[in-house]
């Protein structure tokens, strides 16, 4: 096994040979957004670097194209098989000395897939690029993200018992072989050994993301692409942060008002809209509360932290920065406690604010988003 001093500092990092496609595959919650949005704003000048960004134009990312790949929909969206084959055009034409792709839904790829994008992209020159944070902030994330996309109408608690302990059909699922959603992409070592069986764990990086310390993403990338120090600069704004209890709360008792109200959405708005809504008439405050796991999850998520440092550094790929804070694990110390009437203070305002400006209007939400949310926001309130 290696041992964890042997990971890179982000300062002793070399550039990638002339010629390489560095494929960053997320996976989600781990910087990606704000690395991309970095990337995105300086384009231009990393191409004069000698870098070409393989994100179709007007894009954040390479993640269309990866659904095209895999034949999945996107964002509810069909995505022709051309996108991925138009992707591939893209860099291969590109007379740059190194491309860079970036796009979390690469971290879905099985084998198959795999080696396609390998073959595709000349796996001679291709060099894979993993982001990992702590578990324990990854699973916090993730929950949120499932909640806004519908995925589950689960509280946190019962979200996490089921991630971390499948019942049902997906314990059936988990025996018979079929990968857990969230742990096929945030089992960290495992996804790194996917790719390094394929392509060798030479030329695969796993990059730690340092929560206190931003600019290690940004000096690893900048690093690794052969990018003049301080190119890729923070976007302010443009980050993809978590939502505070106290914002979440808010959000599910204005969809619960809606469907109280039989209310729908004119158009489609996106669950960051809302947020920026929200934002606008409550900055967020420095008392606002995260979302941490509760102290019975500890132990479990621990074990699995500890599991994938034991397994990165067995892999033998390159980590770069302090594999160390993989292994940090905090519970909540109490029970977060919300302003119940703050909360319908400003839901209220919410729905006033979307009806004066034309994007509700009278339909039926007995079932769907609306319901579910309603349905854990309830379930929210009893936890805290």
């Amino acid at each position: 096994m290696i041992h964890a001093s042997a990971a890179i500092p982000v300062e002793h990092v070399s550039p990638l040979p002339i010629g390489t496609r560095l494929l960053h595959i997320g996976p989600h919650k781990t910087g990606t957004t704000s690395l991309q949005n970095s990337i995105r704003a300086n384009r231009e000048e990393i191409l004069r670097q000698g870098v070409y960004y393989g994100a179709a134009e007007g894009h954040l990312a390479s993640n269309r194209t990866a659904r095209s790949l895999l034949n999945m929909s996107f964002k509810g969206e069909v995505i022709e098989a051309s996108e991925w084959r138009d992707q591939v055009d893209r860099i291969r034409s590109s007379s740059a000395p190194r491309v860079f792709v970036s796009g979390e839904e690469f971290s879905l790829c099985q084998k198959r897939e795999i080696q396609r994008v390998l073959g595709e992209l000349n796996r001679e020159n291709v060099h894979i690029a993993i982001t990992v944070r702590p578990l324990a902030k990854i699973l916090p994330s993730q929950w949120q993200l499932d909640l806004k996309g519908s995925f589950t109408s689960s509280s946190f608690d019962e979200w996490l018992d089921w991630t971390l302990k499948p019942k049902g059909a997906r314990r059936i699922a988990q025996l018979i072989g079929v990968p857990h959603p969230f742990w096929f992409r945030h089992q960290h070592d495992q996804l790194a050994v996917r790719w390094a069986d394929a392509i060798g764990a030479d030329r695969v990086s796993v990059v730690v993301v340092d929560d206190r310390d931003h600019r290690v993403l940004l000096d690893a990338f900048e690093h690794l692409l052969g990018l003049t120090t301080g190119t890729l600069q923070p976007v302010e704004g443009k980050s993809n942060p978590s939502l505070s209890a106290q914002e979440i709360a808010i959000i599910l008792r204005l969809q619960q008002i809606l469907n109280e109200r039989g209310l729908l959405f004119a158009e489609r708005v996106r669950s960051r809209q809302v947020q920026r809504r929200l934002l606008s008439i409550r900055p967020r405050l420095s008392t606002d509360q995260k979302i941490v796991l509760p102290q019975w999850a500890v132990p479990d998520v621990t074990a699995r932290s500890r599991s994938v440092y034991d397994g990165l550094l067995a892999s033998g790929v390159r980590i770069i920065g302090n594999p160390e804070l993989l292994l940090e694990v905090r519970g909540r110390d109490r029970e977060v406690e919300l302003d119940q009437g703050e909360i319908e203070s400003y839901a209220a305002q919410m729905v006033e604010g979307l009806k004066a400006d034309g994007k509700l209007r009278p339909g039926r939400t007995t079932s769907g988003i609306g319901t579910s949310l309603s349905r854990a926001f309830r379930r929210i309130r009893r936890l805290f």
